[in-house]
């Protein structure tokens, strides 16, 4: 009878194999392929620890041999590997250095370098930072980054709150919103809705809005007549015509038999406009002459055409003799 050493063994042996084909690469040789950061000539942190060598003054350098790198795939998952493992080490320079140079947010993405700075830094400290960045464009889309990946916290309202003492404007206005919808993954609609009616003197009117609608994004997927209610019984002169639309381009994409019910039954008014032609841009693609149909029964006459054109342009596709006679003055 074997020993039980004697039987583990063979297995011990195919396990190892098998880690060394995914981890390492093991070629036809037995030899085993670097990692991108090796292909690079650049060693871990891991490494150079081990060699007594401090890994923070060294990423500069190693970044530069990652540049120099003509294999696109190879580059970008080194970079990607760097720049994870600088984070850890000193978040702020690595930041700096992930933003300067164009293979950092065009060829690594934003999602994962984001995320791993707030990991590090904590969601305060890592707006703060993103705050800085000078580019525009990349300094906004690292902000949306962090405000839709607010339910990643461990207390969400927290983050909702860190985005809130930002100056009002533009910017606030757009963040906010985010951050609302990736809450309620967390939290149900009445505690978000009890949050903002709390919090009411810190938004503005167009902030409100956003908010209100952000509010009900899952809300109208799951019972969208009660979303409709709650936003309309909440609208104003400004506000009615984007609750409309907004309820109209989720409900459609559920349900837009009952969406076009309730649509019929709205009173007519010039309000009504962006709702039905986010409900005709909705249903377009599935029945293209219900989305000429409603779209000619916009008031608004550029908004009419532009709706009417994308509806009979994919009727066109369809019945082409069909779209061609439908009366396209419907609503003059």
């Amino acid at each position: 009878m074997k020993r039980p050493v004697q039987v583990i063994l063979p297995f011990l042996a195919i396990f190892a194999a098998v880690l060394g084909f995914r981890f390492g690469e093991r070629r036809e040789d037995g030899r085993v392929n670097a990692t991108p950061l090796q292909r690079a000539g650049v060693e871990s942190g891991t490494a150079r620890k081990s060699a007594g060598r401090d890994p923070v003054e060294s990423f500069s350098v190693r970044l530069g041999g990652i540049r120099g790198m003509r294999d696109v795939d190879l580059r970008t998952a080194a970079l990607r590997d760097l720049f994870l493992e600088w984070i850890r080490v000193s978040p702020e320079d690595a930041f700096a250095a992930w933003a300067e140079i164009p293979e950092g947010p065009d060829a690594t993405g934003l999602e994962e370098p984001v995320r791993a700075l707030r990991s590090r830094l904590g969601f305060g400290p890592a707006l703060a930072l993103v705050l800085e960045l000078g580019e525009p464009g990349l300094r906004e889309s690292c902000l949306q980054v962090l405000a839709s990946r607010i339910h990643e916290l461990e207390d969400p309202e927290s983050g909702v709150r860190s985005l809130l003492e930002l100056p009002q404007g533009d910017l606030r206005k757009s963040l906010l919103p985010l951050s609302i919808c990736s809450w309620n993954q967390r939290a149900g609609f009445d505690e978000i809705a009890g949050w903002i009616d709390a919090n009411q003197a810190e938004f503005d009117l167009a902030e409100m809005a956003g908010l209100e609608r952000a509010a009900t994004v899952r809300l109208i997927g799951s019972h969208p007549e009660e979303a409709a209610r709650w936003l309309l019984g909440r609208a104003d002169e400004n506000s009615l015509p984007g609750h409309l639309e907004h309820i109209a381009s989720i409900w459609a994409r559920s349900t837009p038999n009952a969406a076009a019910a309730w649509l019929a039954e709205l009173p007519p008014g010039p309000g009504n406009d962006l709702a039905l032609a986010a409900f005709s841009s909705i249903v377009v693609g599935d029945d293209p002459h219900s989305a000429a149909l409603w779209a000619a029964t916009i008031r608004d006459g550029k908004l009419r055409s532009e709706a009417l054109s994308a509806a009979l342009a994919a009727w066109a596709k369809l019945d082409p003799e069909a779209a061609a006679a439908f009366p396209t003055e419907a609503a003059e």
